[in-house]
């Protein structure tokens, strides 16, 4: 009688478990009806791995159809939302289309810095191995402020936005030059840089985004402000930064879908509490670093680079640019006044 007690007992602790861990992960479906449950869809798939052990433990207590049914939810769940999000090695290229006989490739750079990073030799490093056409850096504290002068020289054409606190603004940093007549801008309190560059004739709006923290925070109306001033911006964008968020939540989806950009898959897990070692955090951290781009910007591969120290992998993307037609661009107006 008391192992029957003591069997069923388990049983149903086991199945109160597995609902719980089941409805968080299908609460997080639900972020457009509020930034709470958008919150609860970054943790997503370590939600699923979660249910793929709750399951397991059913099955193992004779749950049989219970546990058959979450661990199809849970394959569903990873099916669905890691579609484009990768796992290979750092050293590993995520080619997306063939690079253009005829057209020249460029390459751009983000990272999170890190606003008190110990050693930003090594991120100097990187710059200087890597050798991008444009970098979009995010946590540009006083201290990164100083330490960029020494790059000035490669990257002649900038804009660092004032800090709106203690972790820096954003900065984008170009070897080629702003487009002619234009000027570089910082919006929302220093978390958003805009430049118009000139890449061999062709301009390209390049953006440098970081989002604060997710709900309870002010991520939601943070994103609502970006999404209007990135709509505005017209023929070929990239949008590069620190989204606290991943690809597949309400807050990212939105911001693509209001403001004319797309994802550009394949990045990755990203961000990680930085105490714990690369290797886990390359495959369960959270993708919440970023780049979008519209129209004219075709993408020939995107990849995490080495670890260069601070809590976040660096993202590089190449791509070329395609002219766009006077037809092309006033549909695209069209379609975005």
């Amino acid at each position: 009688m008391a192992r029957w007690t003591e069997g069923r007992a388990a049983r149903v602790l086991g199945g109160l478990i597995a609902l719980g861990i089941a409805g968080t992960l299908l609460a997080g479906f639900l972020g457009h009806l509020h930034p709470a449950l958008d919150s609860l869809s970054h943790f997503r798939m370590h939600l699923a791995v979660a249910a793929a052990v709750a399951a397991t433990l059913l099955l193992a207590l004779r749950h049989l159809s219970f546990g058959i049914a979450l661990l199809v939810v849970a394959g569903t769940v990873v099916v669905l939302s890691w579609r484009g999000v990768a796992f290979e090695a750092p050293d590993q290229r995520l080619a997306t289309l063939p690079p253009p006989g005829d057209r020249a490739i460029y390459r751009i750079l983000h990272l999170n810095l890190r606003h008190n990073h110990p050693e930003p030799e090594k991120v100097l490093s990187l710059i200087g191995r890597t050798r991008p056409d444009i970098l979009a850096l995010t946590e540009v504290s006083d201290l990164w402020r100083e330490r960029l002068e020494a790059i000035a020289h490669a990257y002649p054409y900038s804009i660092i936005c004032p800090p709106p606190s203690r972790i820096g603004g954003v900065a984008i940093l170009s070897r080629r030059p702003f487009e002619a007549g234009s000027e570089p801008d910082c919006h929302d309190r220093g978390a958003l840089a805009i430049a118009r560059v000139d890449l061999s004739g062709e301009p390209v709006n390049v953006a440098a985004l970081h989002l604060g923290w997710p709900w309870p925070f002010n991520h939601p109306r943070a994103q609502a402000r970006v999404s209007r001033q990135l709509a505005g911006l017209r023929g070929s964008g990239i949008v590069a930064g620190d989204f606290n968020a991943v690809p597949w939540s309400w807050t990212v989806r939105q911001l693509a879908s209001e403001s004319g950009f797309r994802v550009i898959e394949g990045v990755g897990p990203t961000w990680l509490f930085m105490r714990l070692p690369d290797w886990l955090r390359r495959r369960a951290g959270l993708p919440i670093d970023h780049i979008l781009a519209k129209d004219g910007i075709v993408p020939h591969l995107i990849e995490r680079r080495d670890d260069v120290g601070s809590d976040h992998l660096p993202v590089v993307m190449e791509f070329s640019v395609t002219r766009q037609t006077p037809r092309q661009q006033v549909q695209r107006a069209a379609l975005f006044p």
